[in-house]
């Protein structure tokens, strides 16, 4: 299961990709208008509009993917206390968290970015030089 959410976090953006492209524009632009239309008819009726919600792969695969790699660490940490080779028992807690923090690698790499831009920024503006 930990290696299984491993590939997966390491493909997941291919995986989205392949499985959830996007409408062409025309489209969603279409559907936001009619979408519109039917909240305006609905609230001139005295009507509630209650409207769609698009569940997209995009959404639902990071949780899915941080939930089979911790739930790969658990079976491992069972493992573990069930007096397996521990060998095995790290590996596949190893392999799980690994698969949680490839997951999040990006979030905490654009953080990283961010703090820097902004060191630099403040840097600049008090005279420090950068």
């Amino acid at each position: 299961m930990a290696c299984a959410a491993l590939a997966a976090a390491f493909l997941s953006p291919w995986i989205v990709e392949a499985i959830d492209s996007s409408p062409p524009l025309e489209d969603v632009v279409a559907d936001k208008a009619v979408k519109i239309r039917d909240a305006m008819k609905a609230k001139l009726a005295g009507e509630e509009y209650v409207t769609e919600r698009d569940v997209r792969a995009g959404a639902i695969l990071p949780p899915a993917i941080i939930a089979a790699g911790l739930a790969g660490a658990g079976l491992g940490l069972v493992s573990l206390f069930k007096r397996e080779t521990r060998m095995f028992s790290a590996s596949a807690m190893t392999i799980g968290i690994s698969a949680v923090v490839v997951q999040w690698m990006v979030v905490v790499a654009a953080a990283i970015i961010g703090l820097l831009v902004l060191y630099l920024i403040f840097s600049v503006l008090t005279g420090g030089g950068a």
